[in-house]
């Protein structure tokens, strides 16, 4: 658990997201917390009915009994399942200090019957679906204020263009740190 403690996530310039719009989306919570809202760390989407692909970075250092995940809600105060955790994959080429190759698989003890699953993309389905321009949605209950603080209890989504690698890897924006395991998206000026 101690990964998650120098997280500081943002879904800053977005909305609350309509019930049921999102039902792959998890949160993962501390499993020593009770309170799902102050347990709360990282997100993932259920892949599988006992699979949730999420971020390295989030399960980075931690065991499995360190963490559940909340399915079938978008509600850290309401509803939903905490689910164990059996297992965690990391890629094995993940670098914690780049965050290149920042995938995780997250299995279950449980299934998570009854909700519906996201798909995810391969590589040669990325100039297709997430070609530069194409709006696409960041989910989460992170931050609503770029400053910090503000964390709300409802899943939040906001609206962002993909931005090629070239444009992201600019002196003036992440001067070269996206590789080409990572999506870009957001806007030059900032605010989403």
């Amino acid at each position: 658990f101690t990964a998650q403690l120098r997280l500081r996530p943002h879904v800053v310039g977005g909305f609350k997201a309509a019930p049921g719009q999102w039902p792959f989306q998890v949160a993962l919570l501390g499993a020593s917390v009770a309170n799902n809202a102050n347990a709360q760390f990282c997100g993932g989407a259920l892949i599988d009915k006992l699979f949730v692909v999420t971020a390295a970075h989030c399960v980075f250092g931690s065991r499995a009994t360190e963490i559940d995940v909340l399915t079938g809600t978008q509600s850290l105060a309401v509803g939903g399942t905490r689910r164990h955790v059996a297992a965690i994959k990391i890629h094995p080429s993940y670098n914690d200090n780049t965050l290149d190759f920042d995938i995780a698989v997250i299995k279950l003890k449980t299934a998570a019957t009854g909700i519906a699953v996201s798909r995810l993309i391969a590589k040669g389905q990325e100039a297709a679906l997430a070609r530069t321009g194409t709006n696409t949605w960041v989910l989460g209950w992170g931050s609503t204020k770029a400053s910090g603080g503000g964390y709300p209890k409802d899943l939040y989504q906001v609206g962002v263009p993909i931005v090629s690698r070239t444009d992201c890897n600019d002196a003036n924006s992440y001067d070269g740190e996206i590789t080409a395991r990572m999506i870009c998206a957001g806007f030059k000026n900032g605010g989403k």
